[in-house]
């Protein structure tokens, strides 16, 4: 299965950057094993004194976690470079000029000025690099489509993707998972406040979801978020107990009901507590009542 991911560090906006995060690590996750192909843009090789290379690295290195899981996972690891034109024609001389892959290797492994980390990683996928032209009109050193397809199922495969590969975020990107996480968190609050607990279920499980980015503010906060219900139910259950010694049993019936319609519509852990707590309540309630 070849999976062809959306363009890391996109312009098009937090929202769409989020989602396409989220969408690649679950399918990355799901995996058995990873084989990961690069491409990068021959232009941006030689733009701005290694710039392309650099942001390359940063890349690289949130997807894998680290430089040390890039170097750890290289034999998995392939790097194409697209849009390079297999003659070039002196406008002098009208003398042509065969462009090979050891030429954008050069081009692609001048790691002056970078500090020794992204160096040894721009090297690392310097041998690790291909050309390859659509139509198999590439020079000597290009692969073909048979020579590139054999390269490609010889590689070794990532077998722990899960553990492995991380999101790919960038600092807006963040700023607006982090907005978005306490506003999710707001309306849990505001909705079981106010007894609106579908909404409340709701706003929680759209919260879950973002877990799987792996952010370590959005676990914390949806961490937060499921204490803070499973605490409104434990109060709900002390608030029942006080009122049966008082012999108030229809507001505790009332409480119980509010137990078993938050068992309806939250799930996990939430829905457990409530649904132990209103069956103790309800025992509890019919016993008192027969010994009246």
């Amino acid at each position: 299965v070849f999976l062809d991911c959306p363009g890391f560090l996109d312009n098009r906006g937090p929202e769409i950057n989020i989602a396409n995060a989220v969408n690649i690590k679950q399918a990355l996750h799901g995996t058995a094993s990873v084989k990961v192909m690069i491409i990068i843009n021959y232009h941006s090789i030689k733009a701005d004194r290694g710039r392309g290379q650099r942001e390359l690295v940063k890349i690289l290195q949130d997807l894998f976690g680290s430089a040390e899981n890039i170097v750890r996972c290289a034999d998995s690891i392939l790097l194409g470079v697209s849009q390079v034109k297999a003659k070039i024609v002196d406008d002098e001389t009208d003398d042509v000029g065969l462009i090979e892959l050891s030429d954008v290797q050069a081009e692609f492994g001048d790691t002056h000025g970078m500090d020794s980390t992204t160096a040894s990683i721009v090297e690392l996928l310097t041998e690790k690099m291909f050309l390859y032209h659509p139509l198999d009109k590439g020079n000597k050193s290009w692969q073909n489509r048979g020579q590139l397809t054999t390269l490609i199922k010889g590689m070794s495969g990532i077998t722990d993707p899960s553990r492995i590969f991380q999101s790919v975020l960038t600092f807006e990107d963040e700023a607006m998972l982090r907005k978005l996480v306490d506003e999710l968190s707001r309306r849990v609050a505001d909705a079981m406040q106010k007894k609106d607990f579908e909404s409340a279920a709701d706003a929680l499980s759209e919260l879950a979801q973002l877990e799987v980015i792996g952010n370590a503010f959005v676990t914390r906060l949806i961490y937060e978020a499921s204490q803070k219900t499973e605490r409104h139910l434990t109060s709900l259950g002390q608030d029942a107990m006080s009122l049966l010694l008082l012999n108030q049993f229809d507001q505790v019936e009332g409480l119980v009901q509010e137990l078993q319609d938050i068992e309806a519509f939250f799930t996990g852990d939430i829905a457990r507590i409530a649904s132990d707590i209103s069956a103790r309540m309800s025992t509890a309630l019919t016993s008192k009542r027969n010994e009246q």
